[in-house]
């Protein structure tokens, strides 16, 4: 089960009125039926995946929603310019080498950063937006209170990122907090 369905995500959707689910990465579904299962109208669910068989069978499971093959940084240039309302995002495409895709750039390893910045600079309305931040515990930074290597004897999942620039993006409309859930949550919320 993905950490999303584990998080406080109903608590944020019903305090801070959210009406779309924005998802990177939709594996094998869990986290559009959590979705669901707290009320996001399966129309105003996008998503997508790196990996053909994984938007397949999702589709299969809701074809209602909007899922699609593709990677993060290119499924969000395309859908935040259009994407209006309040919306949850899910941000957890990160470690395509983990499901059998090769990764060559820091980029595509753990998009995240740009994701965020993609939101800030591309959705009109982002003020008004929820982001959960999937495997915070990663980022090697002396000021990550999270921080513990993903996979002892494998240092392809640690990132070297600075916490304090990564956590501070949206400081000017967003407040940040951390949650561990089994792994690290971040979460940017509206000040």
């Amino acid at each position: 089960m993905t950490e999303f369905c584990k998080t406080p995500a109903k608590q944020y959707k019903d305090r801070f009125q959210l009406t779309n689910f924005v998802e990177t990465g939709c594996y094998r579904g869990e986290g559009i039926a959590h979705a669901t299962l707290i009320g996001f109208e399966k129309q105003k669910i996008y998503s997508c995946d790196i990996r053909k068989e994984a938007v397949d069978e999702c589709l299969s499971l809701f074809p209602e929603s909007n899922i699609i093959v593709g990677d993060s940084i290119s499924f969000l240039t395309r859908l935040l310019p259009t994407l209006s309302g309040k919306t949850f995002f899910w941000l957890d495409a990160h470690f395509p080498a983990h499901y059998g895709v090769k990764s060559e750039t820091e980029i595509e390893k753990m998009p995240m950063f740009e994701e965020v910045q993609l939101i800030k600079n591309s959705k009109k309305d982002y003020a008004n937006d929820v982001i959960f931040c999937d495997d915070m515990h990663v980022i090697k930074d002396r000021n990550n209170p999270h921080y513990r290597s993903a996979y002892q004897f494998d240092e392809y999942f640690d990132v070297t990122a600075d916490w304090i620039t990564y956590t501070k993006i949206l400081s000017d409309t967003h407040s940040f907090s951390s949650l561990q859930i089994g792994e690290c949550i971040g979460i940017f919320y509206p000040k």
